[in-house]
């Protein structure tokens, strides 16, 4: 098939999808009626039922704690003006105003987040913390599901040896940042917000306040997503280094240090190389870096 009847295929997959919506919810107000889709009445309300919930565990199970926010606050402020009745509601009018063109799960969290940010600003007012927890909570779900990292991760053994490797040894390797990770600054603590709902911590608005640079990434050995919180300088070497590109320690290290800010410098030499070799070394041990 050439890219040209990809393209055609592509396109009337996503029109009939959206034909498919329209006739399930009415989206922008437009039903295409029985000429377009013939559906029988009966089975249409089957077809909505199922729609809809696969829609809500797709979307909930990719914003599982801005959910539990969300949930929380509805449950405890019925009468707040702007705010849902429920979550259920806030699927069901994404569904009519911006249902996602394909069935991928992350295409339909980038669509809903787009959708939520721009039409549900009285919860953001309330939980402002909410559009940064849904940047950490869609790189979680990038790093579990993201498919074609290049590059190796390290062994133990090459962990251990990497920590008393000769210095010229170490600059001489060359690694390369994995697509699937992420590098995040965030106005919020995030991460400490998700661990403490992950245990049933509550936490009220307003009570955990700070900013966070966070690594979100795969881990090599366990395959599950972890977030590594990190100072600026260690945070700046991973950001600096470009997606999927392999490139010379020695290179990134050269990099890293003309940009870094005034403050910090003016640290010594030794400062600078061991801050720059103890964040390559998290990297390839998380799996934000990896061999080449």
């Amino acid at each position: 098939m050439s890219t040209r009847d990809t393209g055609n295929t592509d396109a009337t997959y996503a029109a009939t999808l959206s034909r498919f919506a329209d006739r399930l919810f009415v989206t922008g107000g437009t039903d295409p009626g029985d000429e377009a889709l013939a559906i029988a009445p009966e089975r249409l309300a089957v077809y909505h039922q199922l729609v809809r919930g696969n829609y809500m565990s797709m979307i909930r199970f990719a914003y599982t704690m801005t959910f539990r926010v969300m949930a929380a606050d509805i449950a405890s402020n019925d009468a707040r003006i702007g705010w849902p009745e429920s979550v259920h509601e806030i699927i069901r009018k994404y569904l009519q105003v911006a249902p996602a063109g394909n069935h991928s799960t992350r295409h339909i969290a980038d669509v809903f987040r787009g959708y939520f940010l721009e039409h549900w600003p009285a919860i953001i007012e309330a939980r402002p913390e909410i559009p940064d927890l849904m940047r950490l909570e869609r790189a979680e779900l990038e790093a579990l599901y993201h498919f074609d990292d290049p590059g190796t991760s390290p062994t133990e053994t090459e962990l251990e040896a990497l920590q008393t490797a000769a210095v010229d040894d170490f600059l001489a390797l060359r690694i390369l940042r994995a697509p699937s990770a992420a590098f995040l600054r965030l106005d919020h603590p995030c991460t400490v917000m998700q661990h403490r709902m992950e245990h049933r911590i509550p936490y009220a608005p307003g009570e955990l306040t700070g900013a966070e640079r966070v690594a979100v990434s795969r881990d090599p050995r366990t395959l599950e997503a972890v977030f590594t919180l990190l100072d600026e300088a260690p945070f700046r070497v991973g950001e600096r280094a470009p997606v999927g590109e392999e490139m010379l320690v020695e290179e990134l290290a050269g990099q890293w240090i003309g940009d870094l800010p005034a403050d910090l410098a003016t640290n010594d030499d030794t400062w600078k190389l061991t801050t720059f070799a103890s964040a390559v070394f998290t990297g390839l041990a998380t799996g934000y870096f990896r061999l080449v």
